[in-house]
């Protein structure tokens, strides 16, 4: 679905071009972090789950290679994808960066449909799209728990949602490595809220509230799927983190090929579950 996206560069003006050149690419990102060297991303990335990085190389206390060797070398960062964007053009570099697994290379200056065609291009393990299955089942099954409704595929006959939307994500490490997310339009999540918790839709605080049940639904989701896999090591399961977006975003997520799409009650859902690696 969306992206969690990294930006590593000591310049700000820099940073904020990446941003604003993302933005005009009318990529769908769920957040967007900055960090001006190699250290502060690694204390980024330690603090808050990152789909991808875009690093210069060029930095002060930590250069982006030295960055990029650091993440190889650790279990927790080492599957994140590394697209790296610099002026530097020495192929003995270049060569040396792809050794180490970089998922594309951007040379200074760019276009927005460069960093939208990179990002779009971004792996993704075939066992995501394998997993799509065993997300619909337990998307609805804890749907339904909170909703107390049944949701079931469908095949395009549910309209697309007008209006603000909530994206509810979270992050799964260890044995099982990947990230679970839920996206509903505020009226769905709001219904939601008042069947789990009892609640009338004139209480003041009930988009908190609507909130805080999507992203137990996340986390009841990936909790279930780490515990269906076999796996010998622990799996940590993160707190989801909820986001507010519009419908205009809703085509572009929809048309990724790890989301699954579900009716409920003739709203639709979005569910999908993207495996960094094959562990």
């Amino acid at each position: 679905m969306s992206l969690s996206v990294l930006v590593v560069d000591d310049s700000d003006v820099i940073r904020r071009m990446i941003v604003k050149t993302m933005r005009l690419a009318e990529l769908a990102t769920d957040a967007v972090y900055e960090a001006a060297n190699g250290r502060e991303a690694l204390d980024v990335m330690g603090a808050n789950w990152i789909d991808v990085v875009l690093a210069d190389l060029n930095m002060p206390v930590m250069d982006g290679l030295e960055m990029i060797q650091t993440m190889r070398r650790s279990p927790e960062f080492a599957d994140i994808p590394v697209i790296v964007v610099s002026t530097e053009g020495a192929e003995s570099r270049i060569d040396e960066l792809e050794r180490l697994g970089i998922a594309a290379y951007l040379r200074k200056p760019f276009t927005p449909e460069q960093i939208r065609d990179t990002l779009r291009c971004l792996p993704v393990a075939p066992r995501a799209v394998r997993a799509a299955d065993d997300v619909q089942e337990v998307v609805c099954d804890v749907l339904e728990r909170f909703t107390l409704m049944f949701a079931e595929p469908v095949g395009g006959a549910c309209p697309a949602p007008t209006g603000e939307l909530l994206l509810a994500r979270t992050g799964l490490r260890g044995a099982l490595m990947g990230i679970v997310s839920v996206a509903a339009p505020v009226d769905l999540a709001t219904e939601m809220a008042g069947n789990a918790l009892g609640m009338d839709e004139s209480d003041e605080d009930i988009m908190l509230r609507a909130a805080d049940v999507l992203g137990e639904v996340v986390n009841m989701v990936g909790g279930h799927l780490a515990s269906a896999f076999d796996c010998h090591e622990h799996t940590a399961v993160s707190p989801p983190i909820v986001t507010r977006f519009l419908s205009g975003d809703w085509a572009a997520m929809e048309a990724l090929s790890s989301v699954v799409r579900l009716d409920v009650e003739g709203r639709p859902v979005l569910a999908s579950f993207t495996m960094r690696a094959d562990r």
